[in-house]
């Protein structure tokens, strides 16, 4: 029990580097509320656990989806999805 709330405590205080993290790629305005509590709990695995290869996939198939949802974004203003 007491584990889980320091996990509950890790993730309130990381939470909001999490937002200036995502605000600094520019990313904020593309992703949902559930995304960003997704988000949050990596960066906490990251946090407590280090950069292990299932964090490490993790981080790399969230980026990949911003990254594809940016692109479509962007052919949606160019005009070119309709």
């Amino acid at each position: 029990m007491a584990y889980e709330k320091d996990l509950t405590i890790v993730r309130q205080n990381q939470s909001g580097h999490v937002r200036e993290l995502l605000k600094s790629k520019g990313w904020i305005g593309y992703i949902s509320t559930y995304e960003f509590m997704g988000y949050v709990e990596l960066w906490t695995d990251y946090i407590i656990n280090g950069p292990t290869d299932s964090n490490k996939k993790r981080f790399k198939d969230f980026d990949n989806l911003i990254s594809e949802r940016i692109s479509l974004t962007q052919a949606e203003v160019d005009g070119i999805i309709l």
